[in-house]
């Protein structure tokens, strides 16, 4: 039987994921492995990383991921959409999205209750949203929002 190679960044969610895809194979009859695969992404959190020149930090989570794929180094990759580039390498598929739990934040804070019926004559809502999906979440609640 033919082993598949799953690649995976090394972080504790990013193992959950992988290991999650590869009992669901295992449990279909394939032999499975996972790959850890150390990314930019990664090196950037240790303590006087220096991005590599001509990097801007797009994709500096799947660099190395997309490469070992190309190289036929693994056969698949299991990684967050949250991490992913809205458009992928053209040599690269989307193939698969397993079920998942409910994704939606939530923001509950005593003093600031009344947010969810903004009075027009007050000031704007002033939000953080460092991920694009929370920017466009909070927007879509209070178009007024200052983020």
């Amino acid at each position: 039987m033919t082993q598949i190679r799953i690649g995976s960044r090394g972080s504790q969610l990013a193992l959950w994921q992988a290991n999650h895809i590869a009992d669901t194979l295992r449990a279909h009859g394939h032999a499975v492995e996972i790959e850890i695969i150390r990314t930019t992404g990664d090196r950037m959190q240790q303590p006087g990383f220096v991005m590599p020149e001509g990097q801007d930090g797009k994709g500096i989570f799947i660099k190395e991921i997309e490469e070992a794929l190309a190289a036929g180094r693994i056969d698949l990759a299991v990684h967050s959409l949250k991490d992913l580039p809205t458009e992928l390498d053209q040599r690269f598929t989307l193939a698969a999205i397993p079920p998942r739990a409910d994704a939606r934040d939530a923001f509950v804070c005593e003093p600031y209750w009344a947010l969810h019926m903004p009075d027009a004559s007050a000031p704007p809502v002033r939000a953080g949203a460092p991920k694009s999906w929370r920017f466009a979440l909070t927007f879509s609640s209070w178009n007024s929002a200052e983020i």
